[in-house]
Order: C-alpha cells, then sequence, then structure tokens
C-alpha cells in the first residue's frame, strides 16, 4: 500500500479572489470544499497513476470531515481516504505521522511521501519522503511527478 499525508492549506487550498466578498482569501473548513480544483486533479492522477491512498495530516483534520471537502471539490470518491493523523502534545506533524505510520503498520505499507507547505516540523522525521509545495500555487504538474517518483521508489 502506498500513502499520501496531505495538509490541505497550501496544497489544494490556496489564495483565490472571492467576487462575493470583494476580497481575495483561502476557503475554510466551513465552506465544505477547497478552493484550488486543479491541485485536486493532480492529487487524483498521482492516486490513479500510483494506487495510493490518503490520509489527513492537515489541522483541519481536528474541524472538519476533510473527505467530503475533497470530494466536494472533484476528488472522486473511489479515491481512498483511509484516515487522518492523530494529535501531539508537541504538535509535531513529522511525529503525527512517524505515529501514524507505526500504529499502521499492520496495513502493509511499502511505500508514503508527504505533501506539505511548512514542511520544517515533517523534513528531519522523513528524509527523502516529503514534497514541499508553494503555499500560494499548491500542487503543481512538476511537484506531483515528484510525488508520483517518490511513492514507485525512484
Amino acid at each position: 500500500m502506498k500513502i499520501i499525508f496531505l495538509d490541505i492549506d497550501g496544497v489544494v487550498n490556496t489564495i483565490f479572489w472571492d467576487e462575493e466578498k470583494q476580497k481575495f482569501r483561502f476557503s475554510n473548513p466551513m465552506d465544505n470544499k477547497v478552493s484550488n480544483t486543479t491541485a485536486v486533479n493532480i492529487l487524483t492522477g498521482i492516486c490513479r497513476e500510483t494506487n495510493a491512498k490518503i490520509v489527513i495530516s492537515s489541522s483541519w483534520r481536528k474541524i472538519t470531515d476533510v473527505s467530503e471537502c475533497l470530494y466536494n471539490s472533484g476528488l472522486p470518491r473511489d479515491i481512498e481516504i483511509i484516515g487522518k493523523t492523530g494529535s501531539r502534545n508537541d504538535g509535531c506533524r513529522g511525529k503525527e505521522i512517524t505515529d501514524w505510520l507505526k500504529d499502521n503498520e499492520n496495513l502493509g505499507i511499502e511505500n508514503y511521501v508527504v505533501i506539505d507547505d511548512e514542511v520544517n516540523n515533517i523534513t528531519p522525521y522523513h528524509l527523502g519522503k516529503v514534497i514541499q509545495t508553494d503555499s500560494d500555487s499548491g500542487l503543481t504538474a512538476k511537484s506531483g511527478f515528484r510525488v508520483i517518483n517518490i511513492l514507485k521508489g525512484y
């Protein structure tokens, strides 16, 4: 099994112009969707090509059903979102991912990748497994190819 640990803001949720509110903003969990449907389409392609499943590592996991936000934004429902990382008192996302991997060793995980725009507390724990996105553009085709290469072991 291949796993994508997915952040939301700066990956599939990027700043956009809200015509109604006349300002730039991010979607928020109460919108029940994310803003960057191009990034969601790239994520779909990654999952299709690698047969990867998604684990939510975003702080959004604490306040909403992120699965529905992604499905409402165009992620096909046959792409599996199999869980979310837990929370630690120290808030270290890298350690939260490590904990999830240890707690789910029985799944037969053959490879994984972490996609996030803020990687300082992730990279030291997951060297060679982290793709950092630009928070303005999110997941791009270029970063998508890098994700695929990691999941395929290249």
